[in-house]
């Protein structure tokens, strides 16, 4: 018998989530959807920078002590460290002090110290990790972890999905790519059977800071769409070439050939690599 597709919308870490599972029943959806709302809080309780009594909270507020985390904090902390490196610092987890934002600092990130040992981390006096990047696409990937062990499922963390399984025989999940910010429709539509799709922007509400420079990213890309095997990977490289602009996330995409990405540029025009198989593009 083929499992039956259950939706749950929902809000948490600050955004939206849809989780989308094929299930034996809707009591076993209810049951798995459950669990998975309580991993979310888990992740919440641990990541976020604006809960007071968040494990994140107590590490920004060391003050340059060592401090044994949560399993759940390690990975996620590991993982930003990571982005930070495989997009050359463009993706940066770390806020300093306010002259040194006015200044910029590529690769402050390298100043924080882990010990894996002890699982502790350390972060020099004046430094915070932000993990907002990784946090809703780290959670999209555990999530889809442990939804997949009750069938084929996608994780819709505010635009970070990850995947696991396919639905019945189709193509997979049809997932819709966004424009820019104000556009009335989706630019089109792909197919995900795994991996993970990302999507970053800057428009009138949001701003991406150059870790370059520490200001506001000088841009002529307006949004950068992103499939690669993760979604937290996905959403590094997404936000890298948003930073970067358009002749110079070309040069990066040559030489990331694992991935794949839709440009749209301020002028309107639309920039997409080989592989990124778009459908039902608009106009």
């Amino acid at each position: 018998m083929n499992p039956r597709l259950f939706v749950h919308d929902f809000r948490a870490m600050g955004c939206g989530f849809r989780i989308c599972l094929g299930a034996a029943s809707r009591t076993v959806a209810q049951t798995a959807v459950w669990h998975a709302r309580c991993l979310i809080e888990r992740m919440e309780q641990a990541l976020s920078r604006f809960r007071l009594d968040s494990e994140l909270v107590h590490l920004n507020g060391s003050g340059g002590r060592s401090m044994r985390v949560s399993p759940l904090l390690w990975i996620a902390i590991r993982l930003a460290l990571w982005a930070a490196e495989i997009t050359g610092g463009l993706y940066d987890p770390t806020l300093g002090p306010r002259e040194e934002a006015c200044m910029g600092w590529l690769g402050r990130w390298r100043r924080v110290r882990l010990d894996p040992r002890t699982r502790s981390v350390r972060l020099p006096p004046g430094l915070e990790l932000d993990l907002g990047g990784v946090g809703k696409s780290f959670a999209a990937e555990v999530v889809a972890d442990f939804l997949g062990r009750y069938g084929p499922c996608l994780v819709d963390a505010g635009g970070d999905v990850a995947v696991r399984g396919m639905p019945g025989k189709g193509q997979g999940w049809p997932v819709a790519v966004a424009g820019p910010y104000g556009s009335p429709k989706p630019l089109g539509t792909v197919w995900m059977w795994k991996g993970g799709l990302a999507t970053s922007g800057v428009d009138v509400r949001r701003h991406i800071l150059d870790p370059r420079t520490g200001g506001s990213a000088e841009t002529d890309v307006v949004c950068a769409t992103v499939w690669a095997p993760t979604a937290v990977e996905a959403n590094a490289h997404s936000l890298a070439l948003v930073v970067l602009g358009f002749e110079a996330a070309r040069a990066y995409l040559r030489g990331r050939p694992g991935i794949r990405a839709l440009l749209v540029r301020r002028d309107g025009s639309v920039y997409a690599t080989p592989r990124f198989a778009l459908k039902d593009v608009e106009g």
